[in-house]
């Protein structure tokens, strides 16, 4: 490179500077050397960093993935862990509200189809009980028997289509209900079991109708329920009591014994057909579903069970 070197605008002279290209190309080459390594050091942290961030992202993921499978698998007890990721997080809790959602539906559903299942045995056993003793006695006539088989028959087809419908939440609306009518219809239907076990079974109502609003099937069924368990825990004579009281009415099934030892236990869901009082959960759950409350009134000397309805 050469610059002039003037003095009053007369050029006397000239500076000369070189250097060799191999200096120049060092420099150069230096440079560029010192951009690869900062663009490998970049991409190396850019590397490490997107690692730690996938494992971070990829457990909770596979956690949330293995609690899917376990709630496919139809257990409903999650392994949930924060994640510190919100929308991971929010996924997770998600899946525990549906779990639980799940398994409580579920447990109404089988304590429903256990408790359901002694109110379809109750139709059939008479139904049974009336072919044999027909068959070990026959009548002249034979039309008696068959009619009175297709009275348990209807039971039963009642009884069928009653707990499917309360089940499935399809049965009709709530509707104006005779109270009195329902419960004289239920006593006639177990006089004669009881008579067959050398028992009275009472009525006693007020000559007024008593209305409530409710659906007939469940009152049917809940009724059915305190009669069967009289019938089989109880002694003596048995009554049934209709009675009007300040905003609602009560309809009392008493027995003459024995006394309940343990009034809660009687009210948990069954484990097994030979549990004591089968039945009682879902007439219970019956009840409360049409705004009513079925409670142990007495428990001894004579037990007393009582359905309260708001008229």
């Amino acid at each position: 490179m050469a610059v002039p070197v003037t003095s009053s605008e007369t050029v006397i002279g000239a500076m000369w500077i070189e250097t060799t290209a191999a200096a120049t190309n060092a420099k150069v080459y230096r440079a560029w050397g010192l951009m690869v390594a900062l663009a490998v050091l970049v991409i190396g942290v850019s590397a490490v960093a997107a690692w730690f961030l996938a494992r971070r992202l990829s457990r909770p993921v596979q956690a949330l993935t293995q609690n899917i499978d376990r709630l496919g698998a139809g257990s409903f007890e999650l392994d949930i862990e924060p994640s510190g990721v919100a929308e991971l997080d929010e996924a997770q809790r998600a899946l525990t509200a549906t779990a639980e959602r799940l398994d409580a539906v579920l447990s109404r559903e089988r304590a429903f189809s256990a408790e359901a299942s002694h109110q379809l045995r109750t139709p059939v056993a008479s139904l049974r009980l009336a072919v044999e003793a027909e068959l070990a006695d026959p009548r002249p006539d034979a039309t008696i028997a068959l009619e009175e088989a297709l009275i348990d028959i209807d039971r039963l087809d009642a009884t069928v289509t009653s707990l499917l419908a309360l089940a499935r939440s399809s049965i009709a609306p709530r509707s104006d209900l005779d109270l009195g009518q329902v419960t004289d219809r239920a006593v006639s239907r177990w006089r004669s079991a009881f008579a067959a076990e050398g028992r009275p079974l009472r009525l006693h109502q007020p000559a007024d109708a008593i209305r409530v609003v409710a659906r007939e099937a469940a009152i049917d069924q809940a009724v059915d329920v305190l009669l069967d368990n009289a019938l089989i825990h109880g002694e003596d004579e048995a009554s049934v009591t209709l009675a009007a009281v300040a905003g609602g009415v009560t309809l009392s099934i008493r027995t003459d014994g024995p006394p309940i030892d343990s009034p809660d236990e009687i009210w948990a869901t069954p484990t097994s057909p030979e549990r004591p009082r089968i039945g009682l959960p879902l007439a219970r759950r019956l009840v409360e579903a049409e705004g009513g409350r079925l409670v142990l009134a007495q428990p001894a000397p004579h037990p007393t069970f009582e359905i309260v309805l708001p008229t």
